[in-house]
């Protein structure tokens, strides 16, 4: 996905058009971070709803970190369709770091809320990510194979 340069909701849009395509109703998408506010979006403008949808590390707003901010503004601007959202998005899945230096834990644990579901905290995951030791997610494999 266009990151840093060229990081807007539209980009990401086209970007995943021309990368992924089509999806169908067994499809499972995994957004991180920024990621999973794609996810959100996406879920708001699909017509066919997805078989799983699984949030990492994801925000809702502003994280503190003007860099940041700044690059997500399109991302998180207007407000989310929850109803439109939880439709659409299949078994869902929302895992958390409880020490993420990124994204507040408040923000996940809403974005779950949200969601309807509750989240799966990682004690001492942080963001969930390589810089995290996060290469292989296991714990995410298994929330995976649960949902089957």
């Amino acid at each position: 996905m266009p990151t840093p340069q060229g990081q807007t909701l539209e980009n990401w849009f086209e970007s995943f058009s021309m990368q992924v395509g089509e999806v169908d109703s067994k499809a499972c998408i995994i957004g991180h971070s920024i990621g999973a506010v794609f996810l959100l979006r996406y879920l708001e403008r699909s017509v066919v709803p997805l078989g799983s949808s699984v949030f990492v590390a994801g925000l809702l707003g502003a994280i503190g970190i003007p860099e940041y901010d700044h690059l997500n503004e399109t991302f998180v601007a207007a407000s989310f369709d929850w109803a439109t959202i939880r439709r659409n998005a299949g078994h869902i899945v929302c895992l958390a770091g409880d020490n993420d230096p990124y994204v507040p834990f408040s923000q996940q644990s809403e974005l779950a809320e949200k969601l309807g579901v509750a989240p799966h905290i990682i004690l001492n995951g942080g963001h969930l990510n390589a810089e995290s030791g996060y290469e292989r997610f296991p714990a995410l494999l298994k929330k995976l194979q649960e949902a089957r």
